[in-house]
């Protein structure tokens, strides 16, 4: 998890576009809109920074004194709740002792976006700002894939149930 970065001059910063890194965009929780400005758009290889966005321009404690607060503004600002959100999806996954890897809590945390969809080229949000789910039951499975590679099954039980069930998936 890393910052992407809050000049959009300078292009998505390093690391956050690196592959297997979550590169983070910030979203100002004063003014609850997307933090114009910012660092985006695509890498080398075609992937879309930031990949999500979350909180950031919020209060915390400074150096000042030891009582002292200041706001922690931009794509820093938001990176320690992105790790924080990451942190508890791991966590949430290995409760009843299922062993996971990153990847699977990069693919749950792209799933975590309120934005639905690919995103586009030009996208500023990525998936968008982090929203964990409440509840629910999670599946989730790995497998390889290559460019040799035609097809991959991945079989995932649905269980007859009339409440209302839908289903999310990331890549």
């Amino acid at each position: 998890i890393a910052s992407n970065g809050n000049y959009q001059s300078y292009g998505t910063g390093i690391p956050a576009r690196g592959r297997r890194v979550l590169g983070v965009g910030a979203y100002h929780l004063q003014f609850h809109s997307y933090v114009g400005g910012q660092a985006y758009g695509s890498t080398t290889d075609g992937r879309i920074k930031p990949d999500l966005v979350a909180p950031s321009y919020t209060e915390c404690a400074n150096n000042l004194g030891n009582e002292s607060l200041d706001y922690f503004t931009g794509t820093s600002g938001a990176a320690p709740y992105a790790g924080g959100a990451a942190m508890l999806l791991r966590n949430w996954m290995i409760v009843d002792g299922t062993t996971v890897d990153p990847g699977q809590v990069y693919s749950l945390m792209m799933l975590a976006g309120v934005n639905n969809g690919a995103f586009p080229p030009d996208s500023r949000q990525g998936v968008g700002l982090i929203h964990l789910p409440a509840a629910g039951k999670c599946q989730y499975s790995k497998t390889w894939v290559s460019d040799g590679t035609a097809t991959v099954d991945i079989p995932i039980d649905v269980p007859d149930n009339p409440n209302p069930q839908w289903i999310r998936a990331a890549l």
